[in-house]
C-alpha cells in the first residue's frame, strides 16, 4: 500500500510566518499614520496660536498708531491694561485688558466690548510698558502669552508662545 501526500497546500510554519509579516507591516503602517495624525494635529494647535497671537497683535499696534494719546500706563510705567484716547469719539476711549483667560477691546462709551482670542486658547501675562522719552513720545511694548487649551491631557498637543511688540503713536 503507497500513501500518497498531497504537496498542495501551507504548512504550518509557512502560515505562521506570513502572518508575522503581515501583521509586522500593519502594525509599522498603523503606527506611523498615527504619527502623521499626531503631527497634523500639533501643526493645527500651533497654527491655531499663532493665526490668533498675529491678529491680536496687530490690532492693537493698529489701535496705538492710530490713538491721539495713551492715558495708561503713564510715562515709565507698566500696566495689565491699555487706554487710549482716540481721535473718533465713537472709539474714545480705547481700552485692551485681560477677562476670563481672553483678550478683550473695549471702545466708546457706552463701551463696545469685543473678545478678541477664541475659546481655545487662553491669554495671560499682558502688559504694557509706556516706554516713552522726551524725544519719542507715545511709545508703548506690548506682550501676550497666548496658549492652547489642551483637553485631552496629553502634553504633546500643548503648545504656548508669549508675543510682543513696540509701537509709537503717530504724531499728527
Amino acid at each position: 500500500m503507497k500513501i500518497r501526500r498531497e504537496t498542495a497546500g501551507f504548512t504550518l510554519i509557512e502560515v505562521l510566518v506570513s502572518l508575522f509579516l503581515v501583521g509586522g507591516i500593519l502594525i509599522g503602517m498603523s503606527s506611523y499614520l498615527s504619527f502623521l495624525v499626531d503631527a497634523r494635529v500639533k501643526n493645527q494647535i500651533i497654527a491655531e496660536v499663532e493665526s490668533q497671537g498675529t491678529h491680536v497683535m496687530n490690532l492693537i499696534e493698529q489701535e496705538i498708531r492710530n490713538a491721539q494719546g495713551i492715558s495708561t500706563p503713564i510715562l515709565g510705567a507698566e500696566n495689565a491694561t491699555l487706554f487710549l484716547d482716540d481721535f473718533t469719539a465713537a472709539n474714545d476711549p480705547t481700552l485692551f485688558s485681560i477677562a476670563n483667560g481672553g483678550i478683550v477691546l473695549s471702545e466708546g462709551a457706552p463701551p463696545t466690548v469685543s473678545i478678541l482670542t477664541s475659546s481655545k486658547v487662553e491669554a495671560s501675562n499682558l502688559n504694557f510698558a509706556n516706554v516713552s522719552r522726551l524725544s519719542t513720545p507715545g511709545v508703548i511694548r506690548a506682550s501676550f502669552t497666548l496658549s492652547y487649551i489642551n483637553t485631552s491631557g496629553n502634553p504633546e498637543l500643548s503648545y504656548s508662545k508669549n508675543f510682543e511688540t513696540s509701537v509709537n503713536v503717530r504724531t499728527p
